[in-house]
């Protein structure tokens, strides 16, 4: 087998289900363990994009 088509192979295996079973089990993963960061910390976020240009 050459080196393209073990690339390959690897390819179709990855960008599969596999990859959104993947990314959303990460998501969920860094919600719980930054405890929802995203929901509390998005008023501030929002402050500080449409508030003041300051030094600090």
């Amino acid at each position: 087998m050459d080196w393209l088509a073990i690339t390959k192979s690897i390819n179709d295996i990855l960008w599969g289900n596999l990859l959104i079973f993947l990314l959303c089990g990460a998501g969920i993963i860094f919600t719980l363990t930054l405890r929802f960061v995203q929901v509390r910390k998005f008023k501030e976020g929002v402050n500080k994009l449409f508030g003041d240009l300051t030094l600090f």
